[in-house]
């Protein structure tokens, strides 16, 4: 059962969800910094501090948490880790460019991906 402090309020699924939802608002903003990108894009952001933390493994807690107890979705990751996360394998044709938060990389991609010189 949830209950939010100060309010009145009895959980007959209406508060978990609430409390669901703000827990993964929470989750994918800026200040948690665990994960960047796009708002419907969202990829985890690596950061030592975060893997020594174990800040993923509590955040990947949560999640399952909001999937199978409250039945939200979680709509602000990239397909391609939606993907990762349901068959732990990485396939070149579930990336998009469009992941790529950083503008020099993804000018650098784009340069290789439409020339007509390739480096081998």
């Amino acid at each position: 059962m949830v209950k939010f402090h100060g309010e009145a309020g009895i959980d007959a699924g209406g508060v978990r969800r609430e409390y669901g939802s703000l827990l993964c608002k929470e989750l994918f903003s800026a200040k948690v910094n665990l994960f960047e990108g796009k708002d419907d894009r969202k990829l985890p952001l690596y950061s030592s501090d975060n893997m020594c933390s174990r800040m993923f493994q509590i955040a990947g807690k949560m999640i399952s948490y909001l999937i199978i107890h409250l039945d939200i979705g979680v709509p602000c990751l990239s397909p391609a880790v939606y993907h990762y996360i349901s068959t732990l394998t990485i396939e070149p044709d579930r990336c998009s460019i469009e992941d790529v938060v950083d503008l020099d990389l993804k000018e650098l991609i784009l340069k290789v991906l439409y020339s007509n010189w390739f480096i081998f």
